[in-house]
């Protein structure tokens, strides 16, 4: 609002007037003419108008739902660009439990017409269905936002339930349900003598995931029970695997000469202590030097006779030299030594 006229006294270039604004809808922009007869020049001035706060939403390259312990923005829509001054306060509330939102925000000039609000969500151990409100004077508005409780294991198979010393198995966890972001898996078997990861990681949108798990029991009377857990923090499931005996609890290498000469033929006793139940077992033998001790890659020796005698050639070393003999059969070894010594040369 403007007066109609102005007088501007003899000798002056000009005055001053007051105006006064009302509240438009919008902001616009006020032009002011003055005429004098012929003359007339304008000025403009823009006029605030008020804001208001039209809608709350997700915006769309974003999803209603979130991971627990994740982040999600809303955003604040205003009826116009933020005028300048001390900005737009807007008051935040939650309706439920699961995200974490400051009290308030201010909107500052230039926001054109929208601010966004990063919501924390919380860990929560069920789906939880969270209301925003924004509200700013009499105009409030919501939005939604679904927390997502953690994936847990429902599952846990393995394609066998037995294991002999040095055996291994796939195992396979499997989650309720795909997650929004990578899934930590912990695993555990306490005390039991089962090789596995301490953990596996089940990449987004995985609901399950396969591990190997070897077993290192040997010389056991009785099976044992290895109970094997998987966890997140909103739950667990188990595997109960036996972990057997291989049958095999002792095996030794003896020749029956400790110190000869070079070229010697001599024989070595591989003795073996098992179960008599047991199949007949390959025992794998290795030596530290060849050349001068050579021996079989392998040996089959029936539990019911303990033994088996083979018979070697010592090669011809330049100095005297200890051979270390060893048998392996079922995570289960024993060893030997042999001293070839070629005396004057």
């Amino acid at each position: 609002v403007v007066p109609s006229s102005v007088d501007v006294q003899a000798g002056e270039e000009g005055t001053t007037f007051e105006f006064t604004t009302t509240s438009p809808p919008q902001n616009i922009q006020v032009v002011v003419t003055a005429t004098d007869g012929p003359f007339a020049t304008s000025g403009s001035r823009t006029v605030w108008g008020d804001v208001t706060l039209e809608s709350l939403t997700v915006p769309l390259v974003a999803a209603t739902e979130v991971a627990s312990g994740g982040d999600v923005y809303i955003r604040a829509n205003f009826n116009q660009p933020i005028p300048e001054g001390d900005g737009v306060e807007v008051s935040l509330s939650v309706s439920g439990e699961g995200v974490s939102i400051p009290d308030a925000f201010t909107a500052r000039r230039g926001s054109v017409q929208e601010r966004q609000i990063k919501v924390l969500a919380d860990e929560v151990d069920e789906d939880a269905v969270v209301t925003i409100t924004a509200t700013r004077g009499s105009e409030s508005h919501t939005a939604e936002v679904t927390v997502l409780r953690r994936s847990y294991p429902t599952d846990l198979s393995a394609s066998t339930s037995a294991l002999h010393a040095g055996e291994s198995t796939e195992v396979t966890v499997t989650l309720d349900r795909p997650y929004l972001e990578d899934t930590e898996v912990t695993l555990d078997v306490g005390s039991a003598p089962l090789d596995i990861p301490s953990s596996v990681t089940l990449a987004e949108g995985e609901t399950s995931h396969t591990f190997s798990a070897t077993s290192g029991v040997n010389g056991l009377s009785s099976p044992i029970v290895a109970v094997l857990t998987a966890s997140t923090p909103t739950g667990s499931a188990t595997l109960d695997l036996s972990l057997e005996s291989s049958g095999v609890r002792e095996l030794s290498v003896e020749p029956l000469v400790t110190n000869v000469g070079p070229e010697t033929v001599l024989e070595i006793r591989i003795g073996l202590v098992a179960s008599k139940d047991v199949d007949p077992v390959t025992v794998a033998l290795e030596s530290s030097d060849p050349g001068v001790v050579p021996l079989p890659a392998s040996v089959v020796i029936d539990p019911t006779t303990a033994f088996i005698m083979i018979q070697v050639t010592t090669g011809s070393p330049d100095a005297m030299t200890t051979v270390t003999l060893t048998a392996s059969a079922m995570g289960v070894e024993g060893s030997g030594t042999l001293t070839v010594d070629p005396g004057d040369r």
